[in-house]
């Protein structure tokens, strides 16, 4: 589904449909309330000594900050404004292509503000009385969330706002007049017009209850051999406000408090792994990465409790994306170039390459202080950045991609700085992918028809080799044991018989194999099944190797 487009009104609130009201809003605002916002704005960055230039008065940034490192004062000053910029810092969180690693570590500190409205109201209005007991648990910029019980069943409800409400605390005009205010230092890539823009679209993905039912509807056919687990819909439990979903039971990540520990470690190696099987097997992605949300299941896998907005990425971007986190763990950067242009392209892939190649090479690596990055990620930052410095309009499914794996990159640093649990867990989602294709195009049906094929093939090659055997008949020419007392040509001739026989009955034990890992439901027999059809195929392989 393609991203709702800002650059029509740059003064526009959350979505499009805040747009009218929120411009004829600020139209009657006095332009004297205007000022004393944006004041109140530039105080606090000149408190946290991060303004772009020191007004002429006597006000100076406050001594009792300026023994942080700059780091700290930004995110203490983005808390301190609240609202829109505590949400904006939020959405910071694993911009590398931005900020560097020590911002971007104290960023992981913001949660989001609450912003007050009647959900309760709403939620007893909707539902009446449905549900009961609730418990809130999460609140994002556009909804709150809770947990309830119906049926004596723990549920979660999420209470989206009505389309026409407006933030309270901030106006998104003075968000983006506040936001030029800040230094050009360091944060000064922040305020640029391209950066606020994709905040707006990521605003806009966390207010669309229908994206995130629909996708959340297409998860129920997700294949049971994922990593991840995602919550099941409650029809009766849906309307225009709420969105409800089944309550998964499990136990936290051991991550944020217990770093050190090797449960950590394994914990952290199968999220890395369920985060790459998302955008590379579900062509999905969490819109906003919390390992609050997540916990881990009784069989082992990851699951959602509290489900982020989610984004789908195009299909046409798919293989791309696959070739080039492919590519980024085997170190072949030349190859992630080549994939990394087909997504940010425009309409000139060939030139979108060339540009890539000089930002990339031009660049100067981060110096990572107390922070050991995977090779995979920091190969990855730097192709972010090159594609920030190259001027490439990037998608912002693609910046959310790259932030959800620099964020897991500051875990791995933190938890496991010896590994790069990257390159290790890429190639078990890749075996995913190519078993799930195979089996989309190796369906049973189609599993008879190559049977059949087969077997036709198997008949023609049983022929050939009769044919053969009677015209060695007709020539005299015996089969001995002793091939030393035969002329060599005549061995070489015998040897080719004989593997045409035994290619033909290993093409139809490969072939009754494969149908019958493709037609039963047993997973033992599937995977014997897919053995023997494997070691027949090679010893084919071989022996049609040989026949040349």
């Amino acid at each position: 589904m393609p991203f709702p487009s800002l650059r029509a009104n740059k003064a526009s609130n959350l979505d499009s449909d805040h747009l009218q009201a929120n411009v004829s809003s600020r139209q009657r605002r006095p332009a004297i309330q205007q000022s004393t916002r944006k004041s109140a704005i530039g105080a606090t960055w000149l408190k946290y000594d991060l303004l772009a230039s020191r007004p002429l008065s006597f006000d100076r940034p406050d001594h009792r900050f300026s023994s942080l490192q700059r780091a700290s004062r930004f995110n203490l000053a983005l808390k301190e404004l609240g609202g829109l910029f505590a949400v904006f810092g939020r959405f910071l969180i694993g911009r590398a292509d931005l900020l560097p690693s020590s911002h971007l570590r104290k960023l992981r500190e913001i949660r989001f503000p609450r912003f007050e409205f009647p959900a309760l109201d709403i939620l007893g209005r909707e539902l009446s009385g449905r549900v009961s007991a609730p418990e809130r648990l999460y609140s994002a910029p556009y909804s709150e969330t809770y947990r309830a019980l119906y049926r004596d069943h723990s549920v979660v409800v999420e209470v989206f706002r009505a389309a026409a409400a407006e933030l309270k605390e901030d106006s998104w005009e003075d968000f983006r007049s506040g936001i030029r205010l800040l230094g050009d230092v360091v944060e000064y890539r922040v305020a640029s017009e391209q950066v606020v823009d994709e905040f707006h679209q990521w605003l806009v993905l966390q207010a669309d209850i229908g994206r995130k039912r629909r996708i959340l509807r297409n998860l129920e056919n997700a294949p049971a051999t994922c990593a991840s687990r995602f919550p099941i819909l409650i029809p009766e439990l849906q309307s225009s406000s709420i969105l409800a979903y089944q309550w998964l039971n499990g136990r936290a990540l051991e991550l944020e408090s217990a770093p050190d520990r090797p449960q950590s470690h394994s914990e952290l190696q199968l999220l890395v792994e369920a985060l790459l099987e998302q955008p590379l097997f579900l062509s999905l992605l969490a819109a906003d990465f919390d390992t609050s949300h997540l916990v881990r299941l009784e069989d082992g896998r990851i699951g959602f409790q509290v489900l982020p907005a989610l984004v789908s990425i195009p299909p046409e971007w798919n293989l791309a994306l696959i070739q080039y986190m492919a590519s980024l763990a085997s170190g072949d950067n030349s190859r992630a170039v080549h994939s990394l242009s087909h997504i940010v392209k425009g309409a000139r892939p060939v030139a979108a390459e060339q540009l890539l190649w000089q930002a990339f090479s031009s660049l100067q690596p981060e110096l990572k202080v107390n922070l050991a990055t995977p090779a995979t990620i920091g190969a990855l930052e730097n192709f972010w950045r090159a594609v920030t410095a190259s001027g490439l309009q990037s998608p912002l499914v693609l910046q959310l991609f790259h932030r959800q794996l620099a964020v897991l990159g500051q875990y791995n640093g933190e938890i496991a700085p010896g590994a790069d649990l990257f390159s290790e867990s890429i190639w078990p989602v890749m075996g995913r992918i190519l078993r799930f294709r195979l089996s989309q195009i190796a369906s049973l049906e189609r599993a008879r028809e190559w049977f059949v094929g087969g077997s036709l093939l198997f008949l023609e090659t049983a022929r050939q080799g009769a044919l053969a055997l009677e015209q060695l008949r007709d020539n005299d020419v015996s089969l001995v044991v002793d091939a030393g007392e035969k002329h060599p040509g005549e061995r070489v001739q015998n040897r080719r018989v004989i593997a045409l026989v035994v290619s033909g009955v290993l093409l139809a034990v490969f072939l009754l194999a494969l149908q019958t890992a493709f037609g039963v439901p047993a997973l033992k027999l599937e995977i014997m099944a897919s053995a023997v059809a494997a070691l027949a195929g090679i010893f084919l392989f071989t022996l049609i190797a040989r026949l040349n």
